[in-house]
């Protein structure tokens, strides 16, 4: 899935906390937890596929959520 690079603003006295992605945390494994999720809820491959799409403006096929989701 590749590399993303996340700029965080100066902060200096360490106030900010990241809503999407938490201080330290790896991106893939909050994605790959985020798909678990709405498939054990019961979502289909291609809903999770477009609510992903809709909500992150981030395309992945509903070859790769299956293979994560396995």
């Amino acid at each position: 899935m590749g590399e993303i690079n996340i700029k965080v603003p100066r902060d200096r006295d360490a106030s900010f906390n990241p809503m999407l992605v938490p201080k330290r945390t790896n991106m893939g494994w909050v994605r790959e937890c985020h798909y678990h999720s709405l498939y054990t809820k019961g979502m289909s491959n291609s809903d999770i596929e477009e609510q992903v799409r809709e909500v992150y403006d981030f395309n992945i096929s509903t070859s790769t959520i299956s293979r994560i989701t396995r």
